[in-house]
């Protein structure tokens, strides 16, 4: 439960922050050589590197088709893109996320609706919320983390 978790100070709560300047040394050359290519041949929109990146993320995802974008934001338009997102249609939103997942939905004039999240992990919950009750024609806008199968499968039958 939310109330197990306990909250430290702020002098006793320190978060280990990652070391890019560890990670600078040991890329930077290579990092260095692949912007000065990029800024040589002023291809920043689908230009070879962009290519070759969305091959390699094919080949690791095993996915067919691999489309790289800006943003997380661009990610969640494009997703709701290919599911051809009619005017006023609801898009199931997970209550704790960053504003700009309900806020894509809203360029599409469509409807942002918050769903519980799970306690454990922060996504969608596999229970059947009311709100889901009101709104059979949606639509889910996932996000990150670790994502259960059960939760989507559930809202299906709902």
């Amino acid at each position: 439960m939310m109330s197990d978790i306990a909250v430290l100070p702020a002098s006793e709560a320190t978060i280990e922050f990652i070391d890019l300047s560890a990670q600078r040394r040991r890329l930077g050359r290579r990092i260095d050589e692949a912007v000065l290519r990029v800024v040589d041949q002023g291809k920043f929109i689908m230009g070879p590197e962009v290519a070759e990146l969305e091959t390699q993320l094919s080949a690791f995802c095993g996915a067919k088709h691999v489309l790289s974008c800006a943003n997380g934001t661009d990610a969640l338009g494009l997703a709701l893109m290919a599911r051809n997102l009619k005017r006023g249609q609801a898009v199931m939103v997970p209550s704790f996320t960053f504003a700009a997942t309900a806020e894509v939905v809203a360029w599409f004039d469509a409807v942002p609706v918050f769903v519980d999240v799970c306690e454990d992990s922060f996504n969608i919950g596999s229970g059947e919320p009311r709100s889901w009750h009101r709104h059979r024609q949606a639509t889910w806008a996932r996000t990150g983390g670790s994502h259960h199968r059960r939760p989507f499968r559930t809202a299906c039958r709902v």
